[in-house]
């Protein structure tokens, strides 16, 4: 989808809390422009072990104010989930179950992700499935590894922004967002503002998308 309204957007963060208002504006901007998916990382697996305790008493809220009848987003889904925490676990559950038969615009949470795991456990998957005999190994390709991630049923990506002045990916989305436009911005995630998003989504419709192929 290559409209500025109809993008599929994902923004790389680093921390949820001190930017909740931050994650409120984005959400809501991506729901009047009428942007079908927006995920956003709300912890690595690094952060969610190291703050658990934070996580799980304060991810509550947020979550409740996010998802539902009336909330900002329609849809919501979280990946991967940690059923060791199991406040977080129950909240996620609670948020999807409510919202899903909603279509508009579909919240997702990356709550202690990484790329790398994701691709790993999809190969360990798909090894499973050769190994009990599901799968013939000589037809596995790229649809294969694409339907054993946690996104398996959700489209890829257009459009990436990364806040804060970085420069990296940071193990986010590293299969989905193989032909992603990407756009970097200085401001720091609790400052990004609808500008923002609006200037991010004005860039990424003037870029010439090829998805891999020479330019003409």
């Amino acid at each position: 989808m290559d409209s500025q309204d109809t993008a599929r957007v994902v923004v790389g963060v680093d921390n949820t809390l001190a930017g909740l208002q931050a994650l409120r504006r984005a959400v809501a901007e991506a729901r009047a422009r009428e942007v079908p998916l927006h995920a956003l990382r709300a912890w690595t697996p690094g952060q969610l072990g190291f703050y658990p305790t934070l996580a799980d008493q304060r991810q509550a809220q947020p979550l409740d104010d996010l998802a539902g009848p009336g909330r900002l987003a329609d849809r919501f889904r979280a990946l991967p989930i940690d059923r060791r925490r199991r406040v977080i676990a129950s909240l996620i559950d609670r948020a999807e179950q409510m919202t899903a038969s909603n279509v508009r615009l579909m919240l997702i949470i990356a709550l202690s992700y990484g790329g790398r795991a994701e691709i790993a456990d999809a190969a360990r998957r798909i090894a499973l499935k050769a190994i009990n005999g599901v799968i013939d190994p000589s037809t596995i390709d790229e649809d294969t590894v694409a339907q054993n991630l946690y996104t398996a049923d959700i489209p890829d990506p257009d459009l990436l922004i990364r806040t804060s002045g970085e420069k990296r990916i940071s193990n986010f989305l590293l299969w989905q967002i193989a032909y992603a436009e990407m756009v970097f911005l200085d401001t720091l995630w609790p400052d990004f503002s609808s500008e923002d998003f609006a200037r991010a989504v004005g860039e990424f419709s003037r870029r010439d998308r090829r998805y891999g192929a020479a330019r003409a």
